[in-house]
C-alpha cells in the first residue's frame, strides 16, 4: 500500500451514497474536492460537525466537501451518527474499504483534497486549524497561482519518502 503524494492522480472511483445514487469522482471535474474520511465506530466521527461548519463558508471556486464513511456496516451507522450530530454534508459509504486501498491509507480520519483535474494537492487528518487554513487557502486560492510554494513541496517530498519507508515495514492491516 502506497500512500499518494501531492501532484499525483487522484486514482479513480465510485461509491455509493447515503441514498443509494452512485458517486464518481469525475462528477467533480472542474471542482475543487475535499473528502473527509472517517468511521462510525472512530472517534474521529465527533468531528463531523467541524467540517460542516468548514464547508459552510463560501468559497471563490466551485468547490465540494464531501464526506466518506469508511464502514463495513453499510450506510445504516453512518446514517444514525449525522444524524444524531446534525449533519448534513454529502456522505458517501465505503463498505469494502475501497478507498484506504486506493489512496494508501491505514489510519482515520484521512482527508484529501484534490484539484479541478484530479490531482491530489494536500492531505491530512483532522480538521485541525492550521490543516483547515491549509484547506482553505486551497480552496479559495487563485489555480494559476499554484497551492504549494517551492520549499511547502519539498518539505511534502520528504515526508512522502520518510512515510514510503515506513509503510514498507509495517505490517499491512485491514480497515474494518
Amino acid at each position: 500500500m502506497t500512500p499518494l503524494v501531492p501532484g499525483s492522480a487522484f486514482p479513480p472511483f465510485v461509491l455509493p451514497s447515503l441514498g443509494g445514487k452512485l458517486v464518481l469522482l469525475s462528477d467533480f471535474a472542474g471542482k475543487r474536492v475535499i473528502l473527509a474520511c472517517w468511521a462510525s465506530y472512530d472517534p474521529c466521527r465527533e468531528e463531523l460537525p467541524d467540517w460542516q461548519t468548514f464547508a459552510r463558508r463560501s468559497f471563490k471556486h466551485p468547490g465540494e466537501v464531501l464526506t466518506v464513511a469508511i464502514d463495513i456496516a453499510g450506510a445504516g451507522p453512518p446514517m444514525k451518527v449525522l444524524r444524531r450530530l446534525g449533519v448534513t454534508l454529502p456522505c458517501l459509504v465505503d463498505s469494502m474499504a475501497l478507498l484506504p486501498r486506493l489512496a494508501g491509507f491505514r489510519e482515520l480520519p484521512r482527508t484529501f483534497a484534490i484539484d479541478e483535474t484530479g490531482h491530489l494537492r494536500l492531505s491530512g487528518g483532522r480538521p485541525e486549524p492550521a490543516f483547515l487554513q491549509d484547506l482553505e487557502i486551497f480552496l479559495n486560492g487563485a489555480r494559476e497561482q499554484g497551492f504549494l510554494t517551492e520549499t511547502a513541496a519539498a518539505e511534502c517530498r520528504k515526508i512522502a519518502l520518510v512515510l514510503l519507508e515506513m509503510d514498507s515495514a509495517l505490517p499491512i492491516d485491514e480497515i474494518a
